[in-house]
């Protein structure tokens, strides 16, 4: 049956269906737009307001409200399991960023059928659970007239009462997303979606539950004998004005995941090339296409020189994405783009972009002819675009010149750290600047000290000059002082730029035409400044369109494969010996091993030439850069296969058995990379890194300790902390050890928590002081009535309030401190020259939730 017959059996059933339903309200979805990058979990919870803490909740789980209930076999069945769910299939029907599934389902793939439960008096559904290679998603509706309270009286949106369904066996086996930024288009037009949400249902909470998950463990479920089923734990959070728990209650079921179901990933090779005119573009090509049952992924690579990236929509807007770019077969049948990701690594130049396509093609038997028509890109590049001098004490306004065209600056000044400039609009009224990045150079390499993983190598910067060296202040003391200077956020990270400090606030931009453009670069104070330029989503006209064919479902073609074994166009035997056998030696060296290869990469122009063999497994790989003479290597192996010498230094250093090691660390990668000969092997556990290091020195740790190889010095030090800060023991159930390496020194911890997570101290591994300690259950979250009351308290009022908790945990006497508190938080610092630094959270009780230790010159804490 073809498409258009099955939609309209679809619409018939529907119809039949809608006109024997109530005209009930729908609910409102809003979009959230949240990019936050996050390398390490950081306990503090320094100025968060009320404001942020409700989005955030929000987001997490009722703006996520889906299609599930429309994309059942057999709507009208599934809608009489569950009274009352049914009044948002008519709402649901439209929902465009479904049709990936509904197409799926069409087709009469559907692994697993709906769920249907209760829960208490509501009524649950587990729906959209589909298994991929690398990937699993579902959706989990609550109906209840409790959620219909919440929402009348806004108590979910302030998160007084707080709904949610996790799924703890799959968060175990998840991996992290390849992807640094990524951002999900709009299918529908604004004035559909506004069709759709004009109406309001209160009594529908629906979440969505999705991971990236290890193709290797995607393998184990699908190939097992037996049913697979997976846990979702439901739970109920009501929370009082303070924000405390006041009531708790869960349930945990047991859901079929029709592993045993499962349709495999196509993966077409395509290696097209695609030319943009613009000279920064040395190289951009068209990867593989793959092809899943709900979705295509399209992935791209991009040469940019000095390195970049490019988007497809400007940073501030979105909305005619789908006019921007399209996908097409060849009877002109549109697949709109659902999302748009960019890889978080550069690797020998080349960044690599993910495209999201809906419907799929999957279940067309016949050769595809698809094209791929883009009209307009948004490119950012690393490497310096020109650069200005500017002088406090010239005439202004004044002309200066980037990139072939005058501007106009008004007027500077310097005031709160920031060099600030006045920009004059462009002849069409808009800031000439605004696709820039300016930065006062020394300054901003010396912020990329805060990156851990030198992904400054990757940008080609050079970060400790005569310049940057002559600053007294390291790079994390440099972020501090403007965080002080200006506000939480005035250092940010971007994955184009790392570590920087804005131009303007993106929030403020209007899109508004202004007289005069004001423009800030963080910067000492001086009378000459050589301002430095980057090319920053600087849209690029392309206006191309690319023509690619697809092979029909089941033909032999050697362009397919899986997500577990790729296509190749070459393998490691059409490779010159002294290429092969370079290749093998260096992934030897990293891999203590001999690794067998199998397929070849190879792409050469005029300025570059690079060349990736794979190993047999897929799961290794080494990159030659042939023009520049160097290379970057990646290992996944296992804690059995890793080396005897690094073997030895971790056991030694963990006080943990080679058994122990293996059962704690599910992963274990060895890296390589450009200029360096030294080689990092990274153990990861549950998507948490347990062992680092580089070389033969371990750099990282955070693992757990057995009970029988526990100080209990430690153990004794927080609870008598615990005790006198609650008037109560607590027993600690989990202990950890974390260690971290700096270059001018180390912070190495036990970390203890107890059962409820609601106790957290540290404590020195060696010394057994303690550094840290955090009572959730005291912490109070802002709001401009708590703010109020914070502004009265004095400042003996906090130290006394402070006192005895800080000579009990710390030892320390508050005698000649002072305190100041951060606006709009209630996060106050004790200081005294040359004594140690104590920080805290204090509620309206005047009790303090956390402290934290930060002795005399210490960077670390």
């Amino acid at each position: 049956m073809r498409d258009e017959e099955l939609e309209l059996e679809l619409e018939l059933e529907l119809e039949r269906f809608f006109k024997s339903l109530p005209e009930i309200p729908v609910p409102e979805l809003l979009t959230q737009r949240v990019k936050q990058r996050m390398d390490t979990v950081v306990r503090k919870r320094r100025r968060v307001t009320w404001t942020k803490r409700s989005l955030g909740t929000a987001a997490a789980g009722v703006l996520l409200f889906s299609g599930s209930v429309m994309l059942v076999p057999s709507f009208a069945v599934y809608a009489k399991q569950i009274p009352g769910v049914e009044a948002a299939v008519r709402w649901l029907q439209s929902a465009g960023e479904y049709m990936g599934v509904n197409h799926a389902k069409l087709h009469g793939y559907y692994p697993v059928t709906p769920y249907v439960t209760t829960w208490g008096e509501r009524e649950v559904s587990i729906d959209h659970l589909y298994l991929e290679d690398d990937y699993i998603h579902l959706t989990v509706t609550m109906k209840g007239k409790d959620i219909e309270d919440a929402f009348r009286n806004n108590r979910i949106v302030n998160a007084e009462v707080e709904y949610s369904a996790t799924a703890p066996e799959l968060s175990e086996h998840s991996v992290a997303s390849s992807s640094d930024s990524s951002i999900g288009y709009p299918v529908e037009s604004r004035e559909e979606s506004q069709k759709r949400y004009q109406r309001q249902m209160e009594d529908i909470y629906v979440t969505k539950i999705a991971y990236h998950l290890d193709p290797a463990y995607v393998e184990e479920l699908r190939s097992s004998k037996q049913p697979r089923f997976i846990t979702i734990k439901l739970e109920k959070i009501k929370r009082n004005k303070e924000f405390k728990i006041t009531h708790k209650e869960s349930k945990v079921i047991q859901v079929p995941l029709g592993a045993e179901n499962f349709k495999p990933a196509r993966i077409v090779k395509l290696d097209q090339d695609w030319n943009i005119a613009d000279k920064a573009f040395q190289q951009v090509y068209l990867d593989n296409i793959r092809i899943y049952p709900t979705r295509m992924l399209l992935d791209v690579g991009t040469r940019i020189d000095g390195g970049g990236r490019f988007e497809l929509n400007s940073p501030n807007n979105w909305e005619d994405i789908q006019d921007n770019i399209q996908l097409t077969d060849e009877t002109g049948k549109v697949y709109p783009i659902l999302s748009a990701g960019i890889n978080s690594s550069m690797l020998n130049g080349v960044t690599r972009s993910t495209w999201d396509f809906i419907p799929s093609i999957y279940f067309d038997g016949k050769p595809k002819t698809m094209t791929l028509h883009v009209k307009k890109i948004w490119m950012s590049q690393y490497k310096i675009a020109d650069q200005f001098t500017i002088r406090m004490d010239d005439q202004y306004p004044k002309k200066i010149h980037y990139r072939g065209k005058e501007v106009v600056i008004a007027g500077v000044s310097y005031s709160n750290g920031y060099l600030r400039l006045r920009v004059e609009p462009d002849e069409n009224g808009y800031n000439p600047l605004e696709c820039t990045f300016l930065t006062y150079e020394p300054y901003y390499l010396k912020l990329q000290e805060l990156d851990g993983e030198e992904k400054w190598k990757q940008r080609g910067l050079e970060i400790f000059t005569p310049e940057t060296e002559a600053i007294p202040m390291t790079g994390k003391q440099l972020d501090e002082k403007y965080t002080s200077l200006s506000r939480a956020g005035a250092i940010s990270w971007s994955p184009e730029f790392g570590y920087y400090s804005k131009n303007f606030d993106v929030w403020e931009l209007s899109g508004k035409k202004m007289p005069v453009y004001d423009m800030m670069i963080m910067a000492p104070e001086q009378q000459e400044y050589r301002i430095t330029a980057r090319r920053y989503h600087e849209p690029v006209v392309v206006n191309q369109k690319l023509k690619f064919t697809v092979p029909g479902v089941g033909s032999a073609d050697d362009r397919v494969g899986t997500v577990l074994q790729p296509a190749y166009m070459k393998t490691v035997s059409d490779l010159e010996d002294d290429i092969a056998d370079k290749a093998s030696r260096l992934i030897r060296k990293v891999a203590g091993r001999k690794v067998e290869l199998n397929g070849v990469e190879e792409y050469k122009g005029t300025s570059y030439h690079d060349i990736t063999v794979y190993s047999k497994d897929n799961k290794s790989y080494v990159k030659l850069d042939e023009k520049q003479g160097t290379a970057d290597v990646h290992v996944e192996t296992s804690y059995p296969d890793l080396d005897p010498a690094s073997k030895r230094i971790i056991e030694a250093e963990t006080g943990l058995s080679e058994q122990e090691l293996a059962l704690q660390a599910q992963k274990i990668t060895r890296k390589m990379t450009k200029g360096s000969q030294d080689v990092v092997t990274l153990l990861e556990s549950k998507g948490m890194r347990i062992v680092q290091m580089k070389g033969d020195q371990i750099t990282s740790l955070y693992y757990e300790v057995p009970e029988d190889k526990v100080n209990q010095k430690a153990v004794q030090a927080a609870e008598r902390a615990v005790h006198h800060m609650l008037g109560k023991y607590v027993k600690f159930e989990v202990v950890r050890r974390s260690m971290d390496m700096y270059d001018n020194g180390m912070r190495d911890v036990y970390r203890l928590e107890n059962k409820e997570r609601n106790v957290d101290v540290s404590v020195d591994y060696h010394t057994g002081q303690i550094l840290d300690i955090s009572l959730s259950d005291l912490y109070e979250t802002q709001t401009d009535d708590t703010e109020k009351m914070f502004r009265q308290f004095t400042d003996d009022q906090v130290i006394e309030a402070a006192s005895s908790d800080v000579m009990k945990v710390f030892g320390i006497r508050l005698a000649g401190y002072q305190v100041c508190r951060d606006e709009g938080s209630s996060y106050y610092t004790f200081t005294k020259p040359g004594h140690p630094t104590i920080e805290g959270y204090m509620n309206r009780h005047q009790k303090f939730s956390d402290y934290f230790l930060k002795p005399f010159n210490d960077t670390h804490n």
